[in-house]
């Protein structure tokens, strides 16, 4: 059974060309462990943001947890307590957004944790709601579009993410007409 977002890969598409377009990097990883995971985020990549575009509506012993594609199109399921303590604990994450269905108790549960004197707050963006593929994948460009801008470096996060949710709120409520005008991808 696939299990594919139609809108996730354009989604995606656009956050890349966004990304391009103010000079900042991404790395697209399309299906990972929770092992990979915390590699991605300790090790190699050691982003500031990360943004999961998906189901976060999958079940893993009754909690909402995030569903990740595998190479065949199946969904792996990983337990959301490990993917909290994974992402609490990356050395470089200010910021999660979780594109996806229900999302809002794992993001809780990644802003929630005790911090330790040493340790920075993460902020999140989720869905407490079912969200539709469509308003999803207005979103996160209008989000992004804010974040990238390049007034954005070295400024903390909880300064930018208040006007750039505001903008993703706006993208997803105004709608597009016929003639393209609106918002767009």
């Amino acid at each position: 059974t696939k299990h594919y977002l139609h809108n996730a890969e354009k989604e995606a598409d656009a956050l890349s060309e966004l990304a391009e377009e103010h000079g900042k990097r991404v790395r697209r990883v399309d299906s990972c462990t929770a092992a990979e995971l915390r590699k991605l985020l300790a090790e190699d990549v050691r982003p500031r943001i990360l943004l999961f575009i998906g189901h976060a509506d999958a079940k893993y012993k009754g909690e909402f947890t995030l569903g990740f594609t595998d190479a065949v199109g199946g969904l792996q399921f990983l337990d959301p307590a490990t993917i909290a303590d994974v992402l609490s604990n990356a050395p470089n994450l200010e910021l999660v957004v979780l594109n996806g269905c229900k999302s809002a108790a794992l993001g809780e549960a990644v802003v929630g944790r005790d911090l330790q004197p040493d340790q920075r707050t993460i902020l999140a963006v989720c869905w407490k709601t079912i969200v539709d593929d469509e308003a999803a994948g207005l979103f996160t460009p209008a989000l992004f579009g804010q974040l990238f801008h390049r007034d954005s470096d070295g400024v903390e996060m909880g300064r930018l993410l208040p006007n750039a949710f505001e903008q993703a709120e706006l993208a997803i409520r105004t709608p597009t007409r016929p003639d393209g005008v609106g918002a767009k991808f």
